[in-house]
């Protein structure tokens, strides 16, 4: 509520397919047990992985056809983009548009303001993807571009609050101790850790990798799950962390909205394996963390075949009737700040914002000066200055939070 001032009422509802509107393209819940496990694996966990993959995906494309086919063409961003009009009609009120798009929510961003220009009253694209690749190519290739500059981080700043980071008892280079995870890494490959109920093999702790690029503030928690599984010194602490951050579940890649969202948008199509094995290698050679984690995903909507009831055709080439605002973390393993940059040049007199910190969407990264920054542009539509770049108090395993920040904000108010 600081962020927008503290004179607007916030209102949310549940996008198609999520929430109480989920539904499974698996009438047989053993189908998609089956289905779960084999697109949980990472496309490089073994020689034979980017064909289970491929076959996992032509698995749920069959599925959704033959059982969903008319809810499954009523779930895409271009529906999302109305219900959210209709959502404003409905609350009577001046017929404009208010909107915080935050990852996906800055493709339902670009599409509403694509669709609706002169409904668009103030919006924030917060942690940016692109729209032309996220709509017309095979894979989100320009998502990944810092992602492995990031997990470098997690590692070079270890050391600069040593008592945060578990890992800085070894004693070395941030180079070194990232060396050590990946050795590690390519160790459980083939000598998957069993810890009790539970197990961590390649594909696990990739998952899990993933999660922690996020939020810097968890990081002081990944770097102590990683000592514990390299020294194995208390399995049963390993398996706590686990359950209580939720990554025992990491594999299903979450629900099925997730591919139903993305597949019904999605317009590139691959007629085989052997067509879609460049997109594959254009993932995993942008990011060694993260580019081997999509395919699953990915190869799904390259064969997707439940047609879209509407689909959206936008160079987003777009004039709101009011500017809008894009912000940008400097380090954003999911969302890099090349990307709102390419958007924000498209979208005519917009504004943006330049976060100096790691992790993904403005609310990750504690800064006096963002929240300052993002409040004036919800409070007067006031946009940052060209080249405004705001420095964060939350460094990297300082501990500092959003109530220490704003504590401070105050006091200087008062």
């Amino acid at each position: 509520m600081n962020f927008t001032g503290g004179q607007y009422d916030l209102v949310a509802f549940d996008p198609r397919a999520t929430g109480s509107a989920v539904f499974s393209c698996f009438n047989d819940p053993l189908a998609k047990a089956q289905h779960t496990f084999n697109s949980g694996v990472t496309s490089t966990a073994s020689d034979v992985a980017e064909g289970q993959l491929w076959a996992a995906g032509t698995v749920y494309s069959n599925a959704c056809l033959e059982t969903q086919a008319k809810n499954s063409s009523l779930v895409n961003s271009p529906f999302y983009a109305r219900d959210l009009i209709s959502v404003v009609d409905a609350l009577g009120e001046d017929g404009m548009l208010r909107f915080w798009g935050l990852s996906y929510g800055t493709i339902v961003a670009a599409t509403v303001s694509a669709m609706f220009p002169e409904r668009i009253d103030k919006m924030v694209f917060d942690g940016v993807q692109n729209p032309h690749e996220y709509y017309y190519a095979l894979g989100d290739f320009e998502e990944w571009t810092d992602t492995d500059d990031v997990f470098s981080a997690i590692f070079s700043t270890c050391l600069d609050f040593p008592e945060n980071c578990a890992l800085s008892k070894y004693n070395i280079s941030g180079a070194e101790l990232e060396k050590k995870f990946w050795d590690f890494l390519e160790t459980i490959k083939y000598d998957p850790l069993v810890l009790g109920p539970a197990t961590v093999d390649y594909s696990t702790l990739k998952f899990i990798t993933a999660l922690s690029l996020y939020d810097a503030s968890t990081w002081p928690t990944y770097t102590a799950f990683l000592d514990l599984l390299m020294t194995r010194s208390n399995d049963t602490l390993a398996v706590q962390t686990m359950t209580e951050n939720g990554w025992l579940t990491t594999k299903s890649e979450g629900d099925e909205a997730i591919f139903q969202i993305r597949c019904g948008d999605r317009v590139a199509r691959a007629a085989s394996l052997e067509e879609f094995k460049p997109a594959i290698d254009r993932l995993t050679n942008t990011s060694r963390v993260y580019g081997d984690l999509v395919v699953a995903l990915n190869a799904a909507c390259a064969q997707w075949q439940v047609g879209a009831a509407e689909r959206l055709a936008s160079d987003f080439h777009v004039k709101t009737k009011n500017p809008v605002l894009f912000v940008g973390n400097t380090w954003d393993g999911h969302t890099p700040l090349v990307s709102a940059k390419n958007v924000s040049s498209t979208f005519d007199g917009s504004g943006l914002l330049e976060i100096r910190g790691y992790g993904h969407g403005s609310h990750v990264l504690p800064s006096s000066c963002s929240l300052k920054a993002i409040s004036a542009y919800w409070t007067d539509g006031v946009l940052p200055e060209p080249g405004t770049v705001c420095p964060v108090e939350g460094v990297p395993y300082s501990g500092m939070t959003w109530a220490d920040v704003d504590g401070e904000v105050q006091e200087c108010e008062e």
